[in-house]
């Protein structure tokens, strides 16, 4: 019977503990209600990530094969020149 009445005990303190997390995080849901229903700015927001990737994306590309070029060509570990040929 003690058993019985501590797991609804504990039952009743989860359960608020529930409802308490699902009012604080409400707001963020009408945000995002109200940022569904704006197309406008959803749309604007789509484009600006697909070009922010697409410049980040390209942006890393370059870095990687120009620095590989690099080390490759003119500059090793102890930037030393290794191969002749290459920038003086």
């Amino acid at each position: 019977m003690v058993d019985a009445i501590l797991s609804l005990k504990d039952f009743a303190f989860n359960l608020i503990n529930i409802i308490v997390k699902l009012i604080k995080v409400f707001p963020k849901f009408l945000s995002i209600f109200t940022y569904i229903l704006d197309p406008k700015k959803l749309i604007s927001d789509i484009i600006f990530a697909v070009v922010t990737g697409a410049k980040m994306i390209y942006d890393a590309t370059i870095g990687y094969l120009i620095g590989s070029f690099m080390k490759n060509f003119y500059l090793d570990s102890k930037n030393e020149k290794t191969k002749k040929g290459g920038k003086k």
